[in-house]
């Protein structure tokens, strides 16, 4: 093997370990909410934080997004397991920093709502945040917010990266 291939071998696999890394600590920091909010709060129970802005508390949610296809745990299971799969194996190929950044945010995202549904039965949801439009009476968690953050960062580049005609492709795999 040639040392420029080494040095590539080298440099992706520290790109693949430092995304690993990532996605461990935000599904860590994940779980360590969902377990202060369910053990710190009883069932049903919110808590003003700023008046119209934020609430905490903890629900359970057996459902996705705005409580959804609830009663339908182990659809939502297989499709979080494929979603998982395709992201990994997506996030592992990817050479653009950005694109890791935010599938690992996805990734985290779906494999700490997974391992709820899988560990307890349900996604458990504890931040509220009513000065939102549309959603302001919607419950959700971190995990929540590093999938939506994590599409945001993939949208933005894309719209900025426009391609200048059809056969360019912004997103190298």
């Amino acid at each position: 093997m040639k040392t420029t291939q080494k040095a590539i071998i080298t440099k992706r696999t520290k790109a693949i370990f430092a995304t690993i890394v990532f996605v461990a600590i935000l599904f860590a920091v994940d779980q360590i909410l969902k377990i202060y909010f369910s053990t710190n709060y009883g069932l049903n129970e919110t808590e003003t934080v700023f008046a119209g802005f934020l609430n905490i508390g903890y629900i359970r949610n057996y459902g996705v997004a705005f409580g959804m296809f609830s009663g339908m745990k182990w659809t939502i299971v297989l499709i979080g397991l494929v979603m998982s799969i395709l992201i990994s194996t997506v996030l592992v190929k990817s050479k653009q920093v950005y694109i890791r950044v935010a599938l690992g945010l996805v990734l985290a995202g779906a494999t700490g709502n997974l391992f709820d549904r899988l560990s307890v039965g349900y996604v458990i949801d504890y931040l509220q945040m009513p000065i939102l439009p549309v959603v302001g009476s919607t419950i959700f968690n971190i995990s929540d917010v590093y999938i939506i953050v994590g599409c945001a960062i993939i949208l933005f580049f894309e719209v900025r990266n426009k391609p200048n005609s059809k056969n360019d492709m912004p997103v190298q795999f």
